[in-house]
């Protein structure tokens, strides 16, 4: 019993999640741990994705933060935390969460566990505060919200994390109000659904920049991959640089095509790598290397289908200050177009991958 109480007491002393600050340390904090999951470095080819365990705590007065377990405390707290269950946790640190990525921005801050943080599990505190808590948008006011649309092309797809988890069939009062607030019949709900638009890579592209306007653009506004669309015409291929790079010693060549493209206000000269430069050769590097193995005249000529193809060229910068490679620009994507037209239509889309220089 007074080992109870003394938790008792020291829960009613934990800070109240909407007290805590950024950089405070030894926080003991009180509540309900109403999420659980796994963070996974989706990237890593490593037996072991995990970056850390991360979880969202509810306290008593409704304020949410999150909890963060780095990965070599696995061991230590895995097997003392549970979802749904109520915990007082102490000696832990608030670090700020302004500048980290995917992850829950209820609070600035977000809970850091260290070695000397402790975790005591409650049974007899917290009954009072809720297993689920929600912040659900009603459908009449989502179009109030700041979402920026703009045209995409290529292909989208649905993407989610460890952490996603569909509560909507719950039933508690908050998922009740949520699908009650959108009265109309599933026949209606179809023609509710936004409206999907084709556009043709021009109109998609926005604004399309000639040459001269591209090559007159200092570095700085081709930071961060910027990029900017211009229709132009293959001239030529420069003969005199390298048309391939081998990535590893056991790669295949790849495509790092330099040649100058043309319209009206001038002339740039830019490197095609990959399928970019496949869509404009029609033959993909490992092909092309071994017509020149069988026949060196036939190297240039392959390469040469290039010239007089005219794309959409999506147009970015090599703005590695250190690369020796005598081309910064680059050709990142390719589409086809049909100049007939007072509005050109795909006719096929190409996509680039990044390339060596």
């Amino acid at each position: 019993m007074w080992y109870m109480l003394r938790f008792i007491s020291m829960a009613s002393s934990a800070t109240a999640l909407k007290d805590v600050t950024i950089g405070q340390q030894n926080c003991k904090v009180f509540g309900r741990l109403i999420r659980l999951w796994d963070a996974l470095n989706m990237r890593s080819k490593s037996a072991d994705p995990l970056i850390s365990i991360d979880g969202i705590l509810l306290d008593e007065h409704g304020s949410m933060a999150q909890i963060s377990v780095p990965k070599k405390l696995e061991k230590q707290f895995r097997p003392l935390l549970n979802e749904g269950s109520v915990y007082l946790i102490t000696n832990t640190t608030a670090v700020d969460a302004r500048r980290k990525t995917y992850i829950y921005q209820h609070q600035s801050y977000m809970i850091q566990f260290k070695h000397e943080t402790k975790v005591n599990h409650l049974e007899s505190r917290g009954s009072t505060i809720p297993k689920f808590s929600f912040s659900f948008c009603p459908f009449d006011q989502i179009p109030g919200k700041t979402i920026t649309s703009k045209p995409l092309l290529g292909k989208t797809e649905a993407s989610s994390s460890s952490a996603t988890q569909i509560h909507i069939d719950l039933d508690i009062p908050q998922v009740e109000q949520f699908r009650s607030s959108y009265k109309l019949g599933s026949p209606s709900l179809q023609q509710q659904l936004p409206k999907i638009v084709r556009l043709s890579p021009v109109q998609a592209a926005g604004k399309i920049y000639n040459l001269e306007e591209i090559s007159v653009m200092p570095v700085s506004a081709f930071q961060g991959g910027v990029t900017y669309s211009a229709i132009a015409k293959v001239s030529s291929i420069l003969s005199s640089i390298k048309w391939y790079y081998i990535g590893c010693h056991r790669c295949d060549k790849g495509y790092k095509l330099p040649v100058t493209i043309t319209d009206k206000s001038g002339s740039l000269d830019a490197v095609a790598f990959s399928f970019v430069a496949e869509d404009l050769v029609e033959l993909d590097a490992a092909q092309a290397s071994q017509n020149m193995k069988i026949d060196s005249v036939e190297h240039p000529v392959t390469l040469n289908k290039a010239i007089g193809k005219t794309r959409l060229f999506t147009i970015g910068m090599n703005t590695d200050s250190s690369s020796k490679f005598p081309i910064s620009y680059v050709l990142k994507r390719s589409f086809s177009i049909d100049d007939t037209m007072p509005n050109p239509l795909l006719t096929s889309e190409k996509h680039s991958w990044h390339g060596h220089f």
